[in-house]
């Protein structure tokens, strides 16, 4: 299911639910990326994201506020989104001194939100009646019994006052507008005197006007006005949620979800409650629980039921790559944590995980499909090739096979020669490079008699079948490349491109990435920007390297190229840490520079780059997971091939891109009136063209019939279709 160019989506995992709120029929819960609701109303799924309302990414607190209908989101970053009927209006990173603040709870009542935070109390005064806005009503700082700074983990209230979990214990102060909130000396402290250990506390809420704390390694105590009485809940175990709706109390204590009612403690058992993070109540006592594993799990007479949206397994995706018309991420393995990789297809994303439906297997790094066997191979870190069928049948090729040349299992990267023959790369081996023809079964080894040469990252074969391996500049498997190896398979020569040419005509020491372009051409990207080898197939008869010329100086000199990627149009999409680039086909003229600020892209720190190019959907692995962007590029076509224009009909006010798409490569288009007029001429990128509905002029067109002609250059390529532009 194709998104309309121009959009974006957002391809995050939801399994790992960190909290959760019930805002009227709807239940939120967020994930590190994304926001979800469940809509008891209408049995509907909905997800919220940063492409449709969302500010920014990393939820740390939420509250919803019932007499108001308004919710509030924070973010690790100190930002807060709040939500009122259909508005969101997001509120400015909090800063004090310069420093971020991470806002730990919120506490709403009527109009105005307690924002607990590592800096103190901030206050926020929201108006909801003819526009959504926001302010600073007054902030709580330096509230440590020294007059020091002190970290607020939550707050709770009664009539007359509020109380704050802190660092140092439990704190209280009168709501009167006579006390002085803003002076330490004015805020009450609790302690052994008053029955409570001074320990911190993370976890404060308000139940019937009485004040409940949750002491780790204690338990549950209450207030009862004059003194605090540990109640029936003891825990020797570390409180992790504690919240309170319609009149009754849940908790999350360890592993454990306890519901807490007139003193009686019941504690809910099922196979879906692997790591509970957070719990809540709704009106009808139906509890919610966000699970690290299991997304939001609903427990409803007994009965638990799971929900999350569909998504990959996880967020930490190491690369990503488009074959046999799907894309597969690849898990990013840390600690202790096995292999895993995500498959879209479709629309829609299938999970093969060690746990589940994967052998027990290492990080993998590189995929690759046979369009002859149908079967993908992976390379892994220390299992050797992973084989897969595509449906359930997996196995392992590595040293144990019969004529197996590899000297241990550690495969970082692979690339398939006419459907016949599997390059892969060996690394930590003298023998780092390996072939292997799968219809004779032989394997054949080669070694370059070098220590750089034994550790390889990356394959690529170039259009004559040589391999170009970037060479990794240490024994511990990075994206910093050392070098470039090119192999002549048919001379048995090689040569190092480094040794090949000066260091000023590279992009820096550390080559970072390479790919080839659909011109047969050879990019690099490196620490100091891009380059690229214009006579790739000619390389042992001399070196040619071209850094481009962009804004009077090399094509992003000084931006460090994390990942590199050719749609179908030619043009060079170009991953850094300072956001996502698009270049023309040459590397010289700007398309696109996309960041978090001016886009939907949840993080500047890009990790890998893969196009679809049957629709020209580019799919971006970040540091904080995946999203994609419809480009407008896709495959070209040799012929006009079920040519589609879409939207179509067009609304008057709509503001996005007219998709031409199955195009001829590079065809020329007219669009014109109804009366033959000349409105518009464009150039396809690859098999797609896109109009912004605009004339020459930039003037947006009018309601009315509008004809596209589609010529190749020859002319022997025509195709005639409408759009239509209505009210």
């Amino acid at each position: 299911m194709a998104i309309p160019i121009g959009t974006w989506r957002t391809h995050f995992s939801y399994q790992n639910v960190n909290h959760v709120q019930v805002a009227g029929t709807k239940v939120f819960a967020a994930a590190q990326n994304g926001v979800f609701f469940w809509d008891k109303a209408d049995q509907s799924l909905n997800v919220v994201s940063t492409v449709n309302g969302l500010s920014d990414v990393g939820v740390s607190a939420m509250d919803y506020q019932a007499s108001s209908g308004t919710l509030l989101i924070a973010y690790q970053s100190g930002g807060v989104d709040i939500w009122a009927g259909n508005r969101i209006v997001s509120f400015p990173l909090i800063h004090d001194a310069g420093n971020e603040e991470q806002i730990n709870h919120i506490q709403q009542d009527t109009n105005t939100a307690y924002l607990a935070t590592s800096q103190g109390v901030r206050v926020l005064q929201i108006s909801t009646e003819d526009t959504l806005a926001v302010a600073i009503k007054e902030s709580y700082t330096n509230l440590s019994s020294t007059g020091d700074n002190l970290i607020i983990y939550s707050s709770a209230l009664t009539q007359d006052s509020i109380f704050l979990a802190t660092e140092e214990g439990i704190i209280a102060t009168s709501l009167s507008a006579q006390v002085n909130r803003q002076d330490f000396r004015n805020w009450r402290r609790y302690g052994t005197t008053e029955g409570i250990p001074i320990q911190p506390v993370r976890f404060l809420v308000s139940l019937n006007n009485q004040i409940y704390a949750g002491l780790d390694g204690k338990g549950l105590y209450r207030y009862n006005g004059s003194s605090w009485q540990l109640t029936e809940v003891l825990t020797m175990g570390t409180f992790s949620s504690l919240q309170v709706n319609a009149d009754q109390m849940v908790m999350i204590i360890g592993d454990s979800v306890l519901r807490y009612d007139q003193g009686k403690v019941v504690r809910l058992e099922d196979a879906l409650l692997t790591q509970p993070q957070e719990a809540t109540v709704d009106d009808e006592g139906n509890i919610w629980v966000g699970d690290r594993e299991n997304g939001l799990i609903r427990e409803q007479s007994n009965i638990y039921t799971s929900f999350y949206p569909e998504g990959p397994g996880s967020d930490h995706v190491r690369s990503l790559r488009y074959t046999n018309h799907s894309i597969i991420a690849l898990k990013e393995v840390r600690e202790s944590e096995t292999g895993a990789f995500f498959v879209f297809d479709q629309g829609r994303w299938k999970n093969y995980e060690s746990d589940r439906n994967l052998p027990v297997t290492p990080a993998l790094l590189d995929v690759t499909y046979d369009a002859v066997s149908g079967y993908y191979y992976f390379a892994s870190l220390g299992a050797g090739v992973l084989q897969w069928d595509g449906n359930t049948d997996f196995s392992f090729i590595g040293t144990e096979n019969e004529g197996s040349t590899l000297l241990n299992n550690n495969i970082t990267s692979l690339a398939l020669q006419d459907n016949s023959e599997l390059w892969l790369t060996n690394f930590n081996a003298t023998a780092p490079l390996h072939r292997f023809n799968f219809p004779a079964n032989s394997w054949q080894a080669f070694s370059f008699g070098t220590l750089a040469s034994q550790f390889p990252l990356k394959i690529i074969l170039a259009d004559n079948g040589n391999p170009w391996i970037l060479l990794n500049e240490t024994s511990s498997v990075t994206n910093a490349g050392l070098d470039i190896l090119v192999f002549d398979q048919q001379t048995q020569d090689h040569l190092y491109v480094k040794e090949s040419v000066s260091s000023a005509e590279l992009p820096g020491s550390r080559i970072t990435d390479l790919v080839r372009d659909r011109n047969g051409q050879i990019w690099i990207g490196g620490e100091e920007g891009v380059a690229y080898f214009p006579n790739p197939w000619a390389v042992f008869s001399g070196v040619d390297v071209i850094r481009p010329i962009f804004e009077n100086q090399f094509l992003l000199l000084g931006e460090y190229i994390t990942a590199l990627a050719v749609d179908g149009g030619n043009r060079k999409w170009v991953g850094t840490r300072n956001g996502l680039w698009l270049f023309d086909e040459a590397g010289e003229n700007l398309l696109h520079h996309f960041t978090s600020r001016n886009s939907p892209l949840v993080s500047d720190v890009i990790l890998d780059i893969t196009v679809n190019d049957n629709d020209g959907e580019v799919f971006i692995a970040t540091d904080k997971g995946v999203i994609s962007y419809r480009g407008t590029a896709t495959e070209p076509n040799v012929q006009h091939n079920l040519v589609k224009i879409f939207p179509n009909p067009v609304l008057a006010d709509f503001e996005g891109l007219v998709g031409i798409t199955g195009v001829a490569a590079n065809a020329t288009i007219k669009i014109t009136n109804i009366a033959g007029s000349l409105v518009r001429e464009i150039e396809a990128a690859g098999g797609t063209a896109s109009w912004d509905v605009r004339n020459y002029q930039g003037q947006r067109v009018g309601v009315g019939i509008y004809l596209v002609f589609s010529a190749t250059a020859d002319g022997e390529e025509t195709f005639v279709g409408k759009v239509a532009i209505i009210d």
